[in-house]
């Protein structure tokens, strides 16, 4: 699922552009393209796995990290302690970082 290019906001300061988050229309200099895990299951030998594509704010984006973070709580059962580490930590810890994703600068042609 590919969200189409933001349209650039007139930047007022020196640095990234202020670009318009799809989720909250917000002016932001930080717009992530994040692959998050959207559902995961294990089930004995059995796990399925399914990933999306999410452009947001960090701050949209770390509450659809925590919202699908305790969806799958059940799902991933015993995988959980393993799986949410990596599927959600590491993806939280680069929505602060300053400026906008790789993804999204070569979207925007920044």
């Amino acid at each position: 699922m590919n969200a189409p290019a933001p349209a650039p906001a007139p930047a007022h300061a020196p640095g990234p552009p202020l670009l318009e988050c799809p989720r909250c229309a917000r002016p932001t200099a930080s717009l992530k393209h994040l692959r998050l895990l959207q559902l995961g299951l294990f089930a004995w030998l059995f796990w399925y796995v399914r990933t999306v594509g999410v452009v947001a704010c960090p701050r949209c984006m770390r509450r659809r990290l925590l919202v699908t973070a305790l969806l799958n709580t059940v799902p991933m059962n015993v995988l959980w302690p393993i799986a949410a580490p990596l599927a959600y930590g590491i993806p939280l810890l680069l929505t602060f970082r300053k400026g906008h994703s790789k993804v999204v600068r070569r979207a925007v042609g920044v």
